[in-house]
């Protein structure tokens, strides 16, 4: 191999070197906000967790035939 060729995979070596230690960085970043964004939303499931076990009271009447009928095209008779 000549030296030019040498120089230039040392060179392009070295490039790549440093892009992998720069995403490496950035996925340790990255895996660290993943961790705390968790971390935070199992928190606001817990807190939500004792709250949505109580089922709200329902006002008004019950549904009946007339509310499940409703937007439905008359039955034809024959």
């Amino acid at each position: 191999m000549s030296k030019d060729k040498v120089q230039l995979y040392r060179r392009a070596r070295a490039a790549l070197q440093s892009e992998q230690d720069a995403l490496s960085k950035t996925l340790a970043k990255a895996q660290a906000a993943a961790a705390d964004a968790e971390k935070r939303l199992s928190e606001i499931e817990a807190a939500l967790g004792n709250v949505a076990s109580a089922k709200p009271k329902r006002r008004g009447r019950k549904p009946g035939k007339a509310v499940a009928k409703r937007g439905r095209p008359a039955m034809k008779k024959a």
